[in-house]
């Protein structure tokens, strides 16, 4: 599967829209919020760091172990949009450059 690299990182985001990495850091869908939260976890620099040939074994074999319970599933406390161009934007940032007050 084709994937965007940003900053030397891929960006991918799991077939059920509930995963996605930018810059090397995991982000989960809050559904019930209605945005993304940064994971603690995060991809390793090369892949074959955890075992894997590509970021993007790594990726779904870092979110297998996730929902799995073998890693901590704890969120960071930023809250992040997808925009259309598929990259995420703090709430913050967001609301401050359409003029509305941040949070």
């Amino acid at each position: 599967m084709p994937f965007r690299v940003d900053y030397g990182w891929p960006v991918l985001t799991s077939p059920c829209g509930k995963w996605h990495s930018q810059q090397g850091n995991l982000y989960q869908w809050c559904e019930d919020k209605g945005y993304w939260k940064q994971n603690v976890n995060y991809l390793a620099s090369v892949p074959t760091q955890y075992g894997c040939t590509t970021f993007e074994e790594q990726f779904y074999r870092l979110i297998r172990k996730i929902e799995a319970g073998e890693l901590r599933r704890k969120n960071q406390g930023n809250s992040y949009y997808l925009s259309e161009d598929n990259k995420l934007t703090k709430v913050r940032e967001l609301e401050a450059t359409d003029g509305t007050q941040a949070l």
